[in-house]
């Protein structure tokens, strides 16, 4: 029997977060670790979003804070889609500001990548996000077309700068 390949190049990236790792992550030092690891994983356009959507999110001795459970599964939420959207893309060298969610005007979020192309232009990829939130738990899902320009670029980035 012959076989036939799939006809597209696509891959599937997926990442399960515990909820309460996210709490217990942000809760150290009284509640002053979550402007810290905000500031770390997230693009400044996702700590924009964030602003809105929880405004008190930058009061550092705000212990009610640390407690939203809205707060900790949109968190949860960025840390699970940038974790699967490294594995979609197989670009495991990928920064964490280098991946965002964008939510399109419908609601749907989706996955940009910014990278740098063989020709040091600034591109964005786009791929496709499902997040779904089930108790303790936050499962995403990214679908990404095959993008080896991502580690080819990465590589002669750090060629460079080494």
């Amino acid at each position: 029997m012959r076989r036939i390949a799939f006809p597209c190049s696509l891959s599937v990236g997926t990442d399960v977060v515990y909820l309460p790792r996210i709490r217990r992550l942000i809760s150290k030092r009284e509640g002053r670790n979550l402007i810290p690891f905000a500031k770390r994983i997230l693009h400044p356009l996702e700590i924009r979003d964030l602003s809105h959507r929880h405004p008190q999110w930058q009061a550092q001795h705000e212990k009610s804070c640390v407690d939203s459970e809205s707060l900790i599964k949109w968190l949860g939420g960025r840390f699970a889609a940038k974790e699967a959207a490294r594995k979609a893309m197989g670009a495991t060298t990928l920064g964490w500001k280098d991946v965002r969610v964008e939510v399109k005007g419908s609601g749907e979020p989706q996955i940009i990548c910014a990278i740098r192309d063989i020709e040091n232009e600034n591109i964005e990829r786009e791929a496709k996000l499902s997040l779904s939130h089930d108790g303790d738990y936050v499962v995403a899902t990214v679908l990404a077309a095959a993008t080896p320009e991502i580690s080819t670029s990465r590589a002669l980035q750090d060629i460079k700068s080494s």
